[in-house]
This record gives C-alpha cells, structure tokens and sequence, in this order.
C-alpha cells in the first residue's frame, strides 16, 4: 500500500510539473465508479481505489492544485447519459461524490460527462437534463468530453447511417447545449477512421460487421451529416 501510494504521488508529480501552465483542463480523476464491482460505494477497483479507498480522488485533487495553478480541474465519467441500470446508478452516486468534494474544500471546476451515445441502450433526456441542473446549481462547468454516436444499432447503408446518427446528435445537443453550464463539446477524436468503436478490442464485441461511423468526419476527413447537426446545435444555444 505505501509503495503503490508512493507511485501515485510520483505519477501526479512527474506529470503535472511536465504540463503545468500549458493545459485548459486536467481529467484529475476519469470514471471514478464501476458498481458491478462490488466495491463499497459503487467504486471502480483499481490500484488506487484498493490503496487509499475514496480518499484518492481528494488526494489527486489537492495534489494538482498545488502543481498547476492554471488549469481546470475535472472529474471525468462516463455512462451517465444512459438511462439503463449502470447509467442510473452512476448518476445517482454522483452527486453526493461531488458533495462531498466541495465539503473537503477541493478545487473542482467542471465535471466531464463522456456522452458516448448509444441508442440501442435506454435514454431519457429528460432525466439527463436534471441531472446536469445540479451539477449547474452547485456553481460548476460542464464539459461533454469524449462525445460520438455509436451507430452499431443502425442500417447497414451508410447514407442512411449518417443521416440517424446526425439525428441523434440534434436529439442530444439540442437541448443539453441550452444548460448554459456546459461550456465544452469534445468529440472522442474528429474522424472516423480513428474512432476507438474501430480499435480490434472493440470492434471485435461489436454484433455487427460493418466498420462504425460514429463521428463528424468520415475516414478522408470530409464533413458528414454530423458535423452540421454539431454546427446547428452550437449555434442555436445560448450565450455563454
């Protein structure tokens, strides 16, 4: 245990001072909860968590703040634009986590929700908005960061294809963009062609055997449907 706390502490260090001064934003702590897991509070294991328990999040916080004086601090995850059971209880375990860091007195910005929209899973929109209202009412940003459209429910014809995943970025963006809280629309890379649904871990548990298109621009880099439903979304909310 203090050898691996030892690594932690050295991992923050070597990485923080590298890029201290030149970062927008740290991702301080990616997808912090993984329920089936089994772990008290619904966390994700790992080498951290098994160490040092919730208390890694708070100590990887405060350790870079104390490096980089600049950058916003986020705490990153994901599943929860899913209305399924995994995306509802991480949304419910949330909440109290993000209490319970700003009782501590932690320097957190924003919180990063992936938005990895999958259609072929439950989605509620509705329940979706009110979870990002308090996350809103506690003063802090919102940044959709790894955003894309898993297309792997849709027909095989890619044209068609397109058209629904542009679709579902207008049925997601519309309306999430008009929280005037979310200040970051990142896409999980730009071009299809590097899309991780491609990667062969991936791909391989994918039920379909067409190559996924889930992103705004297609594998020579030319614009595709998405790219103007992100356009029109963006232009259509609000001044931030």
């Amino acid at each position: 245990s203090v050898e691996i706390e030892r690594i932690f502490e050295d991992h923050l260090e070597t990485v923080g001072a590298r890029y201290a001064g030149e970062m927008h934003s740290w991702d301080v702590v990616n997808e912090p909860f993984w329920p089936d897991h089994g772990a008290p509070g619904g966390f994700r294991r790992g080498p951290w968590f098994d160490a040092m328990g919730e208390d890694y999040i708070a100590r990887a916080f405060r350790r870079i703040a104390r490096i980089d004086k600049t950058a916003k601090l986020v705490l990153n995850e994901a599943f929860c634009e899913q209305n399924d059971r995994l995306g509802i209880s991480v949304r419910e375990r949330m909440i109290p986590l993000i209490d319970r860091m700003l009782d501590k007195g932690l320097k957190l910005d924003a919180i990063g929700l992936q938005a990895h929209i999958k259609p072929q899973l439950a989605f509620d929109i509705d329940a979706f908005l009110r979870f990002l209202d308090e996350i809103a009412k506690r003063k802090l940003k919102i940044y959709l960061s790894e955003f894309d459209v898993d297309d792997e429910s849709f027909p095989r014809e890619s044209v068609k294809r397109d058209e629904m995943v542009a679709q579902w970025t207008t049925k997601f963006l519309m309306p999430v963009l008009k929280n005037p809280a979310v200040e970051a629309v990142i896409t999980w890379h730009l071009a299809d062609k590097y899309t991780w649904y491609r990667e062969p871990q991936v791909a391989a548990r994918r039920k379909r055997d067409f190559e996924a298109r889930p992103l705004p621009f297609d594998d020579a880099m030319r614009e595709k449907p998405m790219a103007a439903a992100m356009r029109s979304a963006l232009l259509a909310a609000p001044n931030r």
